[in-house]
């Protein structure tokens, strides 16, 4: 699921960027602007996970269960894969199942969105310097959104 707050900011990144020949690429700039979208398309993807979650419960029409699971996600999700995959296995095997075979079509999936998280969390703990261009973080992007198909994919 492409996400339209996270593809304009790319794009607004990448026109400042290329300004005056892409004299600022490889810049400091550009390093304050990877930290940015670090954490724009983190939290960004975080969000739409957890309303996918909301939506695939909603179909059950019980508002009890929605209303426990809304708040067990509020509370306790966090933005890494192995949580992401915890919550949807806790839906049971053929919809953990139907979320690992969405995933197994593309092993980049995986790997990208983990890219993206540790990356943010090393900005945001400012473990290390971040060595990735805009370029690369589009192509994790590109890969990594697609986790919120898979989750959206396991309660069809």
């Amino acid at each position: 699921m492409q996400i339209p707050e996270v593809d304009q900011a790319l794009s607004e990144c990448n026109t400042h960027l290329d300004q005056d020949d892409g004299k600022y690429r490889g810049t400091q700039i550009e390093r304050y602007l990877i930290e940015y979208l670090l954490i724009l398309i983190c939290g960004s993807l975080e969000d739409a996970i957890r309303r996918t979650l909301i939506e695939g419960v909603r179909k059950s029409r019980n508002k009890e269960f929605e209303s426990f699971v809304q708040t067990s996600v509020d509370e306790y999700f966090k933005m890494n894969f192995d949580t992401t995959k915890r919550y949807v296995k806790a839906f049971g095997t053929s919809i953990a199942n139907a979320f690992d075979g969405y995933l197994r079509t593309d092993p980049q999936i995986v790997s990208h969105y983990k890219s993206l998280v540790a990356n943010r969390h090393d900005v945001a703990h400012r473990r290390k310097t971040i060595t990735l261009s805009i370029n690369d973080i589009e192509q994790y992007y590109k890969k990594a959104h697609l986790v919120v198909d898979a989750v959206k994919a396991a309660f069809v």
